[in-house]
């Protein structure tokens, strides 16, 4: 294999291109979406609303629970219909995530497989995986809830805190919990791109992620790093950027003397649009390079342990990289 370096002077700006313009369809379809049913939730929470006859109350009854529930009765269907589209916009938001992960990685994977980087590969075959990847995505999160849950029941069982060394025995376990969901993360890491990858199904993907995570640790971990390292980058420049937009935006409203609040506006404006560009621009980027590294480093340390017996034929050394 070549250097990433390599990999990345060639494809780099293309998979910032399409990762850009993933960003921008899934953000666009949030945007509509959301907005719909925004509408649709504050219309029926006006029909809840009238539903609910207040008049009805006294505040000064001993029954007053029992009022305010017979009312909500009366407004359960109002009720039940904003939690119903509440959810719809969150499930909806889980497939646009899960669309923009399977077009990260399909157009990372498509590099090394191809030795190119297209936008109707991430569009076409984004959508293909979508399914699996939100599933996937469902999957993973509810490896979390045992551990959540007995987090929670640990400090159940704790409350009241009158004791100060009980205040000493939930931060150790919290920070136990944390490194837990921390390897937890570490051994889940690989599961999405191996589901690309390789084209597998969902607990294959989770069961090879496992093997990586046990028997080859210290590359998993490298990979985790970097992934923080870029995320990191990412944070660093957004607070830079915010403190450009206060130097040149702000400071200079500070020696004028604006009574209207129309030069107050005006720099908002102008340092609200500079972080905006800032997202648009740096966010496909951190998520290009995070799928880059993730395939480069799965292709050159890591799958040789999934399928040694094709590394011996060269299937990954030769045929991919080299072209007559």
């Amino acid at each position: 294999m070549e250097s990433f370096a390599t990999y990345f002077k060639k494809h780099g700006l293309m998979l910032w291109l399409v990762n850009l313009l993933g960003s921008v369809a899934g953000s666009t379809a949030v945007f509509f979406v959301g907005f719909i049913i925004f509408v649709l939730t504050f219309m029926t929470g006006i029909a809840t609303l009238m539903a609910f006859d207040f008049s009805s109350i006294n505040i000064w009854s001993t029954n007053i629970l029992e009022e305010i529930f017979a009312n909500l009765q009366k407004a359960s269907i109002g009720i039940i219909g904003i939690l119903v589209l509440l959810l719809i916009f969150v499930g909806f938001s889980l497939i646009v995530g899960s669309f923009q992960v399977a077009g990260q990685y399909v157009s990372a994977a498509e590099i090394f497989q191809s030795n190119r980087a297209r936008i109707t590969t991430y569009f076409t075959k984004g959508f293909k995986y979508t399914p699996k990847m939100c599933l996937l995505t469902i999957l993973i999160s509810l490896f979390y809830l045992p551990l959540l849950g007995s987090v929670g029941f640990v400090i159940y069982l704790f409350l009241p805190i009158e004791d100060p060394s009980h205040i000493f025995l939930l931060i150790i376990i919290g920070i136990v919990a944390f490194l837990l969901s921390v390897l937890l993360g570490l051994a889940i890491l690989h599961a999405p791109f191996i589901l690309i990858a390789e084209n597998m199904g969902i607990f294959k993907s989770i069961i090879l992620s496992f093997r990586l995570f046990s028997q080859n640790f210290g590359q998993v971990f490298i990979t985790c790093l970097l992934i923080w390292g870029v995320s990191f980058c990412y944070v660093i420049g957004g607070i830079i950027f915010y403190v450009i937009g206060g130097i040149i935006f702000y400071v200079p409203f500070l020696f004028t003397f604006d009574t209207s609040g129309i030069l107050i506006t005006i720099t908002s404006l102008g340092s609200n649009s500079l972080q905006w560009l800032y997202s648009l621009v740096g966010l496909p980027f951190m998520v290009a390079m995070i799928g880059l590294i993730v395939a480069y480093r799965y292709y050159k340390y890591l799958r040789p342990q999934l399928f040694p017996q094709e590394m011996t034929k060269n299937e990954y050394n030769d045929p991919i990289f080299k072209f007559k």
